[in-house]
């Protein structure tokens, strides 16, 4: 976006301290990529590839060939050897690229050649709705080979997970941080519980003793790179004993696993598994970088995890086109309304992200009561609605996914033509990854960003970001008064069906729940 065309002011607003921020940000990726060893290069350099070529063996390449996938992207080509051999890396590739495939062919073929075990691997995820599109995928690609797998994800019944995980004897266990570690909680506490129960007894006088000693034992904790130590016995539950079987972790979404909101569970569940010393592999894929994962890789080192960066050039879709929108905050919806109703946009199919669960049902609502198409999906919907909008939206019956960036990583939700941002987000990363729903696979795509004068540090962080300026995204100003008034009618309504159904006071309760689960989970975490 050109400062000096817009009133969103010149790039001097920015702070110092973002820019600070951002040029470390920087630093560390420069600094990352010239020391990228030779054999990330493969990925861009080499020619005549196929997925034969590069180790996969002749059944999965049967599969693949039904499913028309003919050629090795980038990503693939560049890590694959290295997956199918038991070596960690870190890939680090564009939105669409297969990263999936990157592990998972590794995984299977392991079954294939009758190496599979229970428990053989844990693939984490950051959001439910990734959890289950990854399941989907091992899924088509697995069903001959016998695979078994669990998605342990929160939303529904944690007993049921818990029992899965005991029971049915799964091959790969696909899972959110959260509610594995909460599953390691809840059975570290009944085995805690046991023991006190145990060591309890009573004197000749009635008097009741406790051995106090199992509450004393800290757990133990380390790192993806470091050793580990065997827990206290008191802690093995059936949970725990089979994640000592793994010999394959797997972060998908690397970078958002590795940032604070994560860290609690994932050192609980990284002291649970076998050591990387001991020969466990690791695996790290992201369609972006961040300092926590940079500095990870370099933990490992690079001769023992490659940095894979084989389309390292490009941190968006190449045909993908970034426009803004200058609209006062409180004429968004309007702006939204009268954007869908201009050609091309009327017949095309597209994702409007907002920043909160109540403005994204809100909109979603009042977009419903003027005609539009749309489904929506946030946090305080039921797991069987998010997984019912999502299945609506896919099959193209509903052209329009309202939603917040429960929607943002690594959903594969094809033929989108356009992603429009009502607020440009605070962080950079969160913009390539919502952008990234769209111009897939070699499409076309557009992104349009809603702005306001409050929105000039972030806007130019986006650009500094991706390298490139936001274009202004001209639009017939024809038609708005009557679509204001509409809008406005629509929003009234919506506002007054969301407070009589109690959706308004659901949505505050649940803020102030999840502000103090926050809270609670990080003070307890800490102590353990």
């Amino acid at each position: 976006m050109d400062s000096k065309k817009t009133p969103l002011g010149s790039k001097d607003e920015v702070s110092a301290a973002s820019r600070e921020e951002q040029q470390q940000h920087q630093q560390v990726q420069m600094e990352t990529l010239q020391r990228e060893p030779q054999g990330a290069r493969l990925g861009r350099d080499a020619e005549d590839v196929t997925f034969s070529s590069l180790g996969v063996c002749a059944s999965l390449c049967s599969v693949l060939h039904h499913l028309s996938l003919l050629e090795p992207t980038p990503v693939q080509r560049c890590s694959l050897p290295l997956g199918l051999s038991g070596h960690d890396f870190c890939a680090i590739a564009p939105t669409g690229t297969g990263k999936t495939l990157c592990y998972l062919l590794p995984l299977l073929q392991r079954i294939q050649q009758g190496m599979g075990h229970t428990f053989m691997s844990i693939v984490l995820l950051p959001a439910r709705e990734l959890v289950s599109q990854v399941g989907e995928q091992f899924g088509v690609y697995g069903q001959h080979l016998g695979l078994r797998w669990v998605e342990v994800t929160g939303g529904r019944d944690m007993m049921l997970e818990a029992e899965a995980l005991q029971q049915q004897a799964p091959h790969v266990v696909l899972a959110t941080p959260g509610r594995l570690s909460d599953l390691l909680h809840r059975e570290r506490g009944l085995a805690a519980a046991e023991a006190a129960a145990a060591s309890a007894t009573l004197d000749a006088s009635g008097n009741k003793h406790e051995d106090n000693s199992a509450n004393n034992t800290s757990h133990r904790s380390c790192d993806v790179a470091g050793s580990a130590k065997v827990p206290p016995r008191w802690s093995r539950g059936p949970i725990h004993e089979r994640l000592q079987a793994v010999d394959c972790l797997v972060l998908d979404e690397a970078d958002r696993l590795l940032n604070e909101e994560f860290g609690p569970d994932l050192r609980l569940l990284l002291s649970s598994l076998p050591a990387s010393s001991a020969g466990r592999q690791t695996l790290l894929l992201s369609a972006s970088t961040s300092p926590a994962l940079l500095q990870l890789q370099q933990q490992f080192g690079d001769s023992r995890m490659p940095l894979l960066l084989p389309e390292k050039a490009a941190k968006c879709p190449p045909l993908l086109q970034h426009r803004y929108i200058f609209v006062p905050a409180a004429m968004r919806g309007v702006y939204v309304l009268h954007l869908l109703q201009q050609e091309p946009f009327a017949s095309q199919r597209g994702i409007i992200f907002s920043g909160s669960v109540r403005k994204t049902q809100q909109l979603a609502t009042a977009l419903q009561q003027l005609g539009v198409d749309c489904v929506c999906i946030h946090s305080l919907l039921h797991q069987h609605q998010r997984v019912a909008a999502l299945k609506a939206f896919r099959s193209q019956h509903k052209r329009i996914l309202v939603a917040t960036d429960v929607a943002a990583r690594g959903l594969d939700l094809p033929n989108l033509d356009f992603v429009v941002n009502l607020q440009p987000p605070k962080e950079p990363e969160v913009y390539v990854h919502r952008v990234g729903r769209t111009a897939r696979a070699g499409r076309k795509g557009l992104a349009i960003t809603f702005v306001d004068p409050t929105d000039v540090a972030p806007v130019h962080r986006v650009e500094s970001y991706i390298g490139r300026r936001l274009e202004e995204q001209p639009l017939p100003p024809l038609g708005l008064a009557r679509v204001v008034r509409d809008v406005l009618s629509a929003e009234v309504k919506a506002a007054e069906k969301l407070r009589a159904n109690g959706f308004n006071q659901k949505a505050e309760v649940y803020e102030i729940a999840q502000r103090e689960y926050r809270r609670l989970r990080t003070e307890r975490r800490s102590k353990t």
